[in-house]
């Protein structure tokens, strides 16, 4: 619960606009490690260009109902949840989904609130990661580390250009990470 509180803090921080500014960063880390007897190796990258300055968009579809048909897509590629995350994820309001946190836009544009991150650090899901996530182009933070997910990490990963922090350590993830454009 503790992380969870900080993770929506650190969204709230990043998001709630206080200055002009645009900050450059990045990072890459490879943990390899043996979670009883299976490879746990695993990739945290970070970094990325960010700007307090909201871009305009005009979407044909609200971002939450894409939200909604990108979570109930993965929510069906996982196979095991020992832990019951998932039955929280019923219903459109993905907001209350648990795991998954939402903020408003910033700086005051009109618009509708959007998936900024999630956190399903040790949650113990078995499955794989679906293309479908990539329509949460405004996440910032998607950590995953300490699950059984398997396959390879989407190249449509790459679209999620908001993304400042992916970590995917202690799964059973194999290929490369696509590069973001």
């Amino acid at each position: 619960m503790g992380k969870s509180w900080l993770l929506l803090a650190f969204i709230l921080w990043q998001i709630i606009p206080n200055e002009a500014a645009i900050a450059v960063g990045g990072g890459v880390g490879i943990g390899i490690g043996n979670a009883g007897g299976v490879g746990g190796g695993g990739v945290w990258i970070g970094g990325g260009i960010g700007s307090n300055t909201p871009t305009p968009s005009v979407p044909s579809v609200s971002k939450l109902s894409s939200a909604y048909t990108a979570l109930q897509a993965w929510k069906s590629a996982i196979a095991d949840d020992p832990m019951r995350i998932l039955e929280t994820w019923v219903g459109s309001d993905v907001c209350s989904y648990k795991g998954v946190f939402c903020a408003d836009p910033q700086g005051g544009v009109a618009s509708e609130p959007f998936v900024a991150g999630i956190d399903l650090n040790h949650a113990n899901l078995l499955g794989t990661l679906v293309s479908e996530l990539s329509v949460l182009t405004d996440i910032s933070i998607l950590h995953l580390n300490s699950n059984r997910f398997s396959g390879t990490v989407p190249d449509s990963f790459r679209e999620l250009s908001s993304l400042q922090e992916l970590d995917l350590s202690n799964n059973r993830l194999s290929g490369p990470i696509p590069k973001v454009t």
